[in-house]
């Protein structure tokens, strides 16, 4: 299974598909469902927003999306999809919501700190930075979920 991590978009290849993927959608929308915004504009939710505010970081994986893959298994998001340290269940062994409300998600829901996040704990332009929210595409693409994003600047 380790092996179809190697078929994951980086975020560059994704951002190059993009046209084709947006084409595919809007021609065959009765027959494919594409996710366009998956690296791109994965939007802060509304209580993550204020939970910063309170000094923690929470985003969309595990409090309003989840990736399911051929197998069975439940990932936070698309970008750990088949990375077997990001495993939440199994939907053949385990009932969905027992999946869900399981405390493996808790990472996801304000167990991280601002203060424990490298540079985006000191950024100035932390309160308008979307992809600050995002944990899991830094851990892709460096290894660590308290890196910045990779679009930081």
């Amino acid at each position: 299974m380790k092996d179809n991590l190697k078929f994951l978009p980086s975020y560059r290849e994704y951002e190059s598909m993009l046209p084709v993927l947006s084409f595919a959608k809007m021609r065959h929308k009765r027959r494919i469902d594409v996710a366009l915004d998956v690296f791109l504009h994965c939007y802060p939710l509304k209580e993550s927003v204020i939970e910063t505010r309170k000094g923690f970081v929470s985003c969309q994986a595990g409090k309003a999306k989840m990736a399911i893959g051929s197998d069975g298994f439940i990932y936070p998001c698309n970008t750990v999809l088949y990375d077997p340290s990001w495993r939440m269940g199994n939907v053949r062994t385990e009932k969905i919501l027992d999946i869900w409300f399981s405390k493996k998600w808790s990472f996801f829901r304000g167990d991280v700190m601002v203060k424990n996040l490298k540079k985006c704990n000191e950024c100035v332009k932390r309160e308008k930075c979307l992809d600050f929210y995002c944990r899991l595409l830094p851990y892709v693409t460096s290894g660590d979920v308290l890196d910045p994003h990779p679009k930081c600047l």
